[in-house]
C-alpha cells in the first residue's frame, strides 16, 4: 500500500512538473517546502525538495531538507542553494512554514522573498516552533502531505482554511497583521494543534484546538462547511 501511494504521489509530481522537468535531461529538485526561522543574526530558510530524476529511476519521490542561513531571507536561501547541484523549480511549492519568532518586519521580507520567486498565491502558510524536525520527520513530512493535513483538519474542524499566502499577504498590507495561522506540532506524530493569533504582524497568542474553533467561528472564517478557502 505505502508503494502505491508513493507511485502515486511521483506521478503526481511529474504532471506538475509538466515540459519543464523533460525538457531538463539533467532533472531538477522541484520545492515542496519552505521554512523561515528568525533570529538576532538574520534568517534561517529550510528549503523541502523533491528529487524527480532520482524518484524516477528507483519509484520512490526522493524527499530531502537542506538549510541556509544569511542576515536576510533571499540571502538565507542563497546559502541553501550552494549544497545543490541541479536547478530548482519553486512554482509549485506547496507550503511556507514559519517559527513564531518571526517578526512583521521579517515577515515583510520573506513576502518580498515570496514575490521575487514567484511563489503561488495559494501556497499555504502555518508555523511551527521546530521546522527542521517537522520536515524531517520520518512519516507526513512532505509539504505536499502536510498541506493536505491543514486541508483535511480545515474541512473537518473549521480553522486554518482561509491561510493562502495571497490572504495573509493581504492582512498584512491592509487589516493592520491581524490574522492566525494553524500550527503544526510533531509530539508523537504530525498534527494541526490549534492556531497563533498575531495582531500587528506579531505572534501574540497560541490558541489550543477548541479555542481556535471558536476563533474562526467568531471571525467568521470556519470552513467547515462552506468547503476550503484556497
Amino acid at each position: 500500500m505505502r508503494k502505491i501511494k508513493f507511485v502515486f504521489v511521483l506521478f503526481s509530481l511529474l504532471m506538475l512538473a509538466g515540459c519543464n522537468y523533460f525538457t531538463e535531461p539533467e532533472g531538477q529538485y522541484m520545492v515542496t517546502t519552505l521554512g523561515f526561522e528568525e533570529t538576532r543574526g538574520g534568517f534561517t530558510v529550510y528549503l523541502q525538495a523533491v528529487d524527480l530524476k532520482k524518484g524516477e529511476q528507483n519509484g520512490n519521490p526522493d524527499t530531502f531538507t537542506v538549510k541556509g542561513e544569511g542576515k536576510t531571507p533571499q540571502k538565507a536561501l542563497t546559502d541553501a542553494k550552494t549544497t545543490l547541484g541541479k536547478t530548482l523549480s519553486i512554482k509549485h511549492c506547496e507550503l511556507i512554514v514559519l517559527s513564531d519568532t518571526v517578526s512583521r518586519e521579517g515577515i515583510e521580507k520573506i513576502f518580498s522573498l515570496c514575490d521575487a520567486l514567484e511563489i503561488p498565491f495559494k501556497t499555504r502558510l502555518c508555523v511551527c516552533a521546530d521546522i527542521e524536525k517537522l520536515l524531517s520527520y520520518d512519516g507526513v513530512s512532505a509539504g505536499f502531505e502536510l498541506s493536505s493535513l491543514i486541508r483535511q483538519n480545515a474541512n473537518n474542524s473549521g480553522f486554518g482554511g482561509h491561510t493562502a499566502l495571497y490572504e495573509i499577504k493581504t492582512a498584512v498590507q491592509v487589516s493592520d497583521g491581524d490574522f492566525a495561522l494553524p500550527v503544526l506540532k510533531t509530539e508523537g506524530e504530525v498534527k494541526v494543534a490549534g492556531l497563533l493569533v498575531f495582531e500587528g504582524g506579531e505572534g501574540a497568542e497560541y490558541l489550543d484546538f477548541d479555542q481556535s474553533i471558536n476563533y474562526a467561528k467568531k471571525h467568521g472564517l470556519n470552513n467547515r462547511k462552506g468547503g476550503f478557502s484556497s
